[in-house]
Formats: C-alpha cells, structure tokens, sequence
C-alpha cells in the first residue's frame, strides 16, 4: 500500500522496450554472474549472522530452491512526517554522565569465554582455564576449499568485461534516476526531513577522485613527445629483447618506422567512453600504433627506463 507521503513527490515513469546495443546473450549471461554473486553474498551474510536485505533476498527466493535466511528484522511502525507537526519533542534530559555511578554488581556477570590465537584465526572456548577442543564453541564458518572456490568465482567476475559493462551501465542508470529525483524532489524532501525531531546527519556526500594519468594527454600532446624523444634518446637502451638491450631508434627500426612516419591518424590512440571501466577495452585500444610495446616504453612506470619518459610526459 502507497504511503500518503510518498504522492506529494513527483515521479518519471520509463517505459518500453530497453535497447541497450547488447547482445541478449550476453546481458543474459551478465545477470547470471550478477545473481551468482549476490547467492555467495547471501550465504557469507547468514555465516557472519548478519541481516540480508529482504528486497533482494525476495527475488533470490524465486530462483532459489530453498527458502533463504533473511535474518531477524524488527518490525517498527513508520511514522509519517505530517502526524502531530505541532507538537515538539524534546529529547530527555540527563545532568550527569550515563555511566557515571554505576554499580559494579549490576553489570553483567563474566560468562567465563576465553579466546585463542590459532594459526592466525581467533578461536573462542566456553572455559579460560581448559582452552581447548572440548572446550571450543562451535560457530558456523566454511572450509578453507570452499572459500577459495568462492573467491575464485568472484576474481573471475570482478575481471569479466561484460560483467562490468553490465553492472556499470545499470549503476549509471540508477544514479541518473537518482539525481532526476533529486532535481524534481529536492526541496520536498529537504523540507520533510527538517521536520523529523532529532534527526541525524542528513547531508552525506561520497568523493571518490579516480585519476588515469595514462590517458592525461592528449594525441597531438603525446605524438609531439614520442618524436621528440626520437630526436633527443636515440641511443637509449630503453627495452630488453631476449636479453639483449634495444635502443629507442632501434625499436622503432623494428617497426619500419621513422619520425616522419607518425602521425595522430598513424597513432590511432582512443580512450571514449566505451572504455571507461573496461581496462580489457582501454589495454587493446590505447596502444600507441598498435604496439604494445610502445605503450610500456612511453606511458608506464615499469619499464627498463622506469618510467622517465612517463614522468616528462605528466610533467609537460
């Protein structure tokens, strides 16, 4: 049932057919790693005796042959922010510190558990003075080759690409959604929350600052360094074939290539958009002329010249 609150905001419906220019094939096979992973989240959740989001854990009970563990919610009636305006509430006042004057005999008595350092795992044991197997308090954990394989298959999806373009793309769509909200509903929503009694920080702002000096330059910028290194270091060793040392004019003389052979267009260096969060994408791509081996000499650190030519490219 809609709650009263929930009308006073404005909505954006989106409807039809969603043409992503992905193969279905591979949206299908994206979903299934996505739902694998939130499984191995679910059951790492019920281990650690957490609660699982009921939302998601509804939608994997459908896929599920087995009812999931959603923890233990309690439930509390929502109060809505228009109910009893006029009347103020006062939190309750206290003079003198909460754990000041305590008494000793009304706290807890000692349960008498003792832990253990075992091989770097904590071991907890029901008695201080016997701590040992008998002892030992038995609490849910998975075996040493199930986690591995667990991390195995969340390695392998952190990796794929079509996994990350998937996950990206629904990630971006949520956060426009969310900032098309924002735009419609701000004021609304300030005004309803300066309205709760005793709220807490309601201004919470993430800064995530994810710089790539690898593609800092431009192509023109980086074609302009490349000859000019060419004309200043030809004879720097700057990369090691089967043991022996290449100088710069002689890796290029490996390619057939000379200074007045480069170009942008001969460059060919892109880095759009489709290769953002796609290193598998931006590694085949941002290649200049299609040699890796170029890219490890100009625009990396660790290479046989480490990284000098990197660093004057940043520094120009």
């Amino acid at each position: 049932m809609e709650r009263e609150g929930e009308k006073e905001y404005q909505r954006v419906s989106i409807s039809g057919e969603e043409k992503c220019g992905v193969p279905f094939t591979d949206l299908l096979d994206a979903a299934k790693c996505v739902v694998k992973a939130l499984f191995i989240r679910e059951k790492y959740i019920g281990l650690s005796m957490q609660s699982f989001c009921r939302t998601t854990a509804s939608y994997l009970e459908e896929l599920s042959d087995r009812p999931l563990d959603m923890g233990i919610y309690e439930e509390i009636p929502e109060t809505s922010v228009t109910a009893d305006l006029d009347q103020t509430v006062h939190p309750p006042v206290s003079a003198t510190h909460p754990y000041e004057n305590q008494d000793p005999a009304c706290m807890p008595p000692d349960i008498g558990y003792g832990c253990k350092m075992v091989n770097g795992v904590v071991h907890i044991y029901t008695k201080k003075d016997s701590m040992d197997t008998s002892t030992e308090l038995e609490l849910p954990y998975p075996d040493l080759s199930e986690y591995i394989a667990d991390m195995n298959v969340m390695t392998a999806l952190i990796i794929n690409g079509p996994v990350k373009s998937f996950c990206y793309r629904r990630l971006q769509y949520l956060s426009s959604k969310f900032q098309m909200h924002i735009l419609l509903n701000e004021m609304k929503e300030l005004a309803a929350q300066k309205k709760v009694p005793h709220r807490d920080f309601y201004n919470i702002r993430k800064v995530d600052t994810h710089i790539h000096a690898s593609s800092c330059m431009n192509q023109k910028h980086l074609l302009r360094f490349i000859k000019r290194a060419m004309k200043k270091y030809p004879g720097e060793i700057v990369h090691v074939e089967r043991g022996k040392g290449q100088t710069l004019m002689e890796v290029f003389q490996t390619m057939n290539l000379t200074a007045f052979d480069l170009s942008v267009d001969t460059l060919d260096m892109h880095a759009d958009r489709n290769t953002f969060h796609r290193f598998d994408k931006f590694n085949a791509k941002y290649n200049p002329i299609g040699e890796s081996i170029l890219r490890e000499i100009f625009i990396k650190t660790d290479n046989h010249v480490e990284g000098k030519y990197f660093g004057h490219i940043i520094k120009v």
